[in-house]
């Protein structure tokens, strides 16, 4: 994809906390299932979205995401 084709999204409004925390964790999981994208972009990319949405969450909320993260890690990697 070219450059020029390319969209450019300055922000995400999320409408609610628990959206926010429901965002991260799917980006979490989406990691966990598909691995690191080979595309240093993309990988930027989610980092920055990574970012945003954890400065939107309390720590107690970020946390709580990350042990489900966790949690469900550890539930595919016995499923495999």
């Amino acid at each position: 994809m070219s450059r020029e084709n390319t969209p450019t999204v300055q922000a995400v409004t999320v409408p609610t906390r628990d959206a926010a925390a429901h965002l991260l964790l799917a980006v979490y999981v989406t990691r966990i299932i598909l691995g690191r994208s080979r595309e240093a972009g993309v990988e930027v990319w989610v980092g920055e979205l990574r970012a945003a949405l954890t400065a939107v969450l309390s720590q107690p909320e970020v946390d709580a995401v990350l042990m489900r993260c966790h949690q469900l890690e550890r539930e595919v990697e016995r499923a495999a």
